[in-house]
């Protein structure tokens, strides 16, 4: 694994990530990285704030995840994050409605109909992540409160 990069001396004007969104922060310096949200490239405490929008419910161990992007914010930062619960109507990204019935099946649908196999195939590249697995996740947390939770669709 390549060496962590450590927090800049200045305060709320470096933004870093993961090579995601690139061009997004013009006027900003940054620093990217390539790397894996289960083993963040950053040092405790790099970031004022830790942002992940439609990543987790790829991911295989959501809760290692979360872990990882509450370490690398400061003391008293943010962590956000925003995700495609599984009983929305888009739970199932291109496969849904049919999501709710059977992953596998939803991808096979979606394949005979189509010609071709989704981008997001339940098990492999999509997985079921709703509201109760993150609630499950943030009352063990003696270092973080959450503050806000909304419903995205």
């Amino acid at each position: 694994m390549k060496s962590r990069i450590e927090p800049p001396n200045r305060k709320w004007n470096f933004v870093g990530g993961l090579r995601l969104s690139i061009g997004l922060l013009k006027g900003f310096p940054t620093q990217y990285d390539d790397g894996d949200g289960l083993q963040l490239p950053f040092a405790d405490g790099t970031f004022d704030v830790s942002h992940s929008s439609n990543v987790v419910e790829h991911v295989v161990d959501p809760h290692s995840f979360f872990d990882e992007m509450l370490r690398v914010p400061r003391p008293g930062g943010l962590m956000f994050l925003a995700f495609t619960d599984w009983f929305s109507p888009f739970g199932g990204h291109e496969t849904s409605p049919w999501h709710y019935l059977a992953g596998e099946g939803a991808a096979q649908r979606y394949e005979c109909k189509l010609g071709y196999a989704p981008e997001n195939r339940f098990g492999t590249s999509l997985y079921r992540l709703d509201i109760s697995d993150v609630s499950a996740w943030s009352p063990n947390r003696r270092d973080a409160e959450v503050t806000e939770t909304f419903p995205r669709y």
